[in-house]
């Protein structure tokens, strides 16, 4: 690729007194390509390519339609083209559906952290009737500087007679 930087350069050294084999040398180009742009007197751009009719072209307006009705899958796509007499590969589906399909944003997702100690999470779980008391359950926890403390789970002997299931205090351990 040709920049427009190494044109100027080419006709400024041509423009110091250099002929056409020491700007070659100096620039590492071809006698030819240096001849041609010290002749040009614009920047020369590329020819246009010529377009090529895709084997997908006669299937697009097919494919957009089945898409807005129903959004199906490169693969189902392709097969349904295929049975139209389609003698493409699927890689080709799957480029004019990836072009065509309206593209889903990433939801943004609002990160709250906090200071290591002051925050737990905690997973819980049903773990029945506990009959035993003063006897402790331990379970993982983890804090806010993510590492694993164990907590206590007593139970109260005061609500104990009442109701037994949801009279714990949660006490972390030293």
């Amino acid at each position: 690729m040709f920049t427009v930087e190494e044109f100027f350069v080419i006709r400024d050294l041509h423009h110091q007194g250099l002929n056409i084999s020491q700007i070659s040398r100096k620039t590492g180009h071809h006698r030819n390509k240096v001849r041609k742009y010290l002749t040009a007197q614009t920047v020369p751009s590329p020819a246009p390519r010529r377009v090529r009719p895709s084997k997908l072209d006669p299937f697009k307006e097919y494919i957009q339609q089945r898409i807005s009705e129903y959004p199906l899958s490169a693969p189902r796509t392709c097969q349904e083209i295929q049975e139209m007499r389609f003698d493409g590969k699927c890689t080709i589906v799957k480029d004019y559906l990836r072009m065509i399909r309206p593209q889903t944003p990433v939801p943004a997702v609002f990160r709250y952290e906090t200071r290591p100690g002051v925050q737990a999470q905690v997973d819980w779980g049903e773990c029945g009737h506990l009959d035993i008391v003063n006897v402790g359950l331990l379970f993982p926890n983890r804090v806010g500087i993510s590492f694993p403390t164990p907590l206590k789970v007593i139970v109260n002997h005061l609500l104990n007679i009442w109701k037994p299931r949801i009279c714990w205090h949660l006490l972390i351990s030293p």
